[in-house]
């Protein structure tokens, strides 16, 4: 039994080669395309790296081809996010293999299409992404919202397999050092994208944003044009309370800086930054979410303590909580769980 791997390099996919390597070593194949420098894994015999291509026919030749014939020899084809729509066209070309198409669903790459557009263009494209989907033999995800959203926009009929899908939506027991300050510490979005909603919540919160209290707004890596707009709002309204952050930190400053935040406002329209609301979950912080959102009802459903955005008051979660909270992340989002759902899909 062979599983093909087939993803568009991105922050996910070397740690999760890694996971698969050391716990599901047998019968797996990854074919990635992207730029390796930006995000890079060991190649082995067991993976194909196609670097971008500078045209059109050396890009099918190099990569469209290759995929083609190892997604035909395949008993199993894993597909790591919907953006490539050229991939999207190959499988509408090759409906033989759709029955084995098993969709990771990333998010954007659902809530990204939600409808066709206006132009003729657009119009086509989503009839083919539709036509497409519909016959894809398996939906992946841990989120009940994204499957009925597949299901209801486009009309997917595919089992739906139980997946965290990667080791960024597991929570990892480990020390976090962190300095206890007098302030109370607020992060505001996971990046710079527009989607945080960052000028609009900061004018949301303005009135408990005060001398005691310090807003940390992670900007290093999305939309570089939404990065400066944030910070030349944040330069003219709280110079003093609300710090734009546009260094990337490693791993490690990254969990000492989560471990020092009192709240986390993550006010996304739709699904996005469940690693790190897993993470300061599992920690004990408290978290402001929207409404309504694939998030919020996840976490509602599972018994997960969250505050509503629409009624920010700064207030914390209670020790009990707080507690509680904590031991039912260390169940429901484990390492052993991740592992364990993928030899079941393999």
């Amino acid at each position: 039994m062979t599983t093909l791997h087939v993803a568009y390099l991105d922050k996910f996919i070397p740690s999760f080669i890694a996971l698969m390597r050391s716990n599901c070593p047998d019968g797996q194949h990854y074919f990635t395309y992207g730029a390796m420098g930006d995000y890079p894994y060991e190649e082995g015999k067991d993976s194909t790296h196609i670097e971008k291509s500078t045209s059109a026919l050396s890009t099918i030749r190099k990569r469209y081809i290759p995929l083609l014939l190892k997604m035909y020899k395949a008993d199993k084809i894993i597909l790591h996010g919907l953006f490539d729509f050229n991939l999207i066209v190959v499988l509408f070309l090759n409906p033989l293999l759709l029955k084995k198409v098993h969709w990771v669903i990333w998010g954007g790459d659902l809530y990204s299409t939600l409808s066709p557009g206006c132009s003729l263009v657009d119009r086509f494209r989503f009839y083919i992404r539709k036509k497409t989907i519909q016959r894809f033999g398996f939906l992946i995800s841990y989120i009940d919202k994204d499957i009925e959203l597949a299901r209801k926009v486009f009309g997917a009929k595919g089992k739906r397999l139980e997946c965290l899908m990667y080791a960024s939506n597991v929570y990892k027991e480990q020390d976090v050092f962190s300095e206890k300050t007098s302030f109370v510490n607020i992060q505001l979005g996971n990046s710079s994208d527009p989607s945080n909603y960052h000028i609009s919540t900061l004018e949301k919160i303005s009135n408990f944003i005060s001398d005691e209290v310090i807003v940390h707004i992670p900007l290093s890596y999305g939309d570089d044009d939404n990065a400066k707009k944030v910070s030349e709002y944040v330069a003219k309204s709280h110079p003093k309370n609300v710090k734009c952050l546009h260094e990337f930190m490693s791993l490690e400053d990254y969990l000492s800086f989560l471990g020092g935040i009192d709240i986390a406002i993550f006010n996304h329209d739709r699904q996005q930054a469940m690693g790190n609301t897993i993470t300061l979950l599992g920690l004990g912080k408290t978290i402001y979410l929207r409404p309504g959102t694939a998030q919020w009802e996840l976490f509602s459903k599972q018994g997960i303590v969250v505050r509503s955005i629409d009624d920010f008051d700064m207030s914390l979660l209670t020790d009990a909580e707080k507690d509680s909270n904590m031991k039912l992340i260390k169940s429901l989002y484990s390492t052993e769980k991740l592992i364990l759902q993928y030899k079941q899909i393999f």
